[in-house]
Formats: structure tokens, C-alpha cells, sequence
């Protein structure tokens, strides 16, 4: 049964995201790694810290600080767990039980 909580807006700051660092950058371009991982964080100050998936531990995850013409590389780590912490409708196309549970599909804005 779901709950319905009033919440009141603009409350918290926006999150800025933290910008990223290469772990090498060279004459072929910029070399970075992210980690998809579980952590808990507030979402809402009258909120408890939720249970989130998302990129070296933060949501949403790192800016990546690029020039324009440069070359990045980007090595996308999965160290998310097998099992999903929410229940999966094997009947669904696509989320059959011969398919893991967690999935990703990492996608980039700006």
C-alpha cells in the first residue's frame, strides 16, 4: 500500500555533481574509470537516505570536464549486486529468469 507523503519543494540545495578526474591524459586523449555501485543517500531532508545505484557512489553521477576535440575513454565498471533489491516480473519479455536480474545501460547527458 503506498503512502502518500507531502514533501515541500526547493527545500535542499541542488546537487551539483562532482567533476571527474582522468586516471591518465595523453596525446590519444583523456583515460577515466566509473564504478556502478549501491549506496544510501538523502534525497530529501525529511527523507531517510535511500538505496541507490549509481556512479562512484554518487547520484547523479560525476561531470566529466572534457574539451571540445578531445578523445575520452571511459572504462564503465559494474560492481552492483546480482541480485535486485526489488521484485522482477520474470513473465515480462526480456526479464525472463534465464536473464540476470541487474542490468545496466549506461547513458550520458550534455
Amino acid at each position: 500500500m503506498a503512502v502518500k507523503v507531502n514533501l515541500q519543494k526547493f527545500v535542499d540545495k541542488l546537487p551539483i555533481p562532482k567533476t571527474i578526474r582522468p586516471i591518465k591524459r595523453g596525446k590519444k586523449g583523456s583515460y577515466y574509470e566509473v564504478t556502478m555501485r549501491e549506496f544510501t543517500q538523502k534525497l530529501h531532508r525529511d527523507l531517510a537516505p535511500t538505496r541507490l545505484w549509481g556512479y562512484n557512489g554518487m547520484y547523479p553521477g560525476p561531470t566529466f570536464d572534457v574539451m571540445k576535440g578531445e578523445t575520452a575513454f571511459v572504462k564503465w565498471m559494474n560492481d552492483l549486486p546480482h541480485k535486485h533489491f526489488l521484485p522482477i516480473d520474470t513473465t515480462i519479455h526480456g526479464a525472463e529468469k534465464t536473464f540476470p536480474q541487474v542490468r545496466t545501460v549506461v547513458h550520458l547527458h550534455g
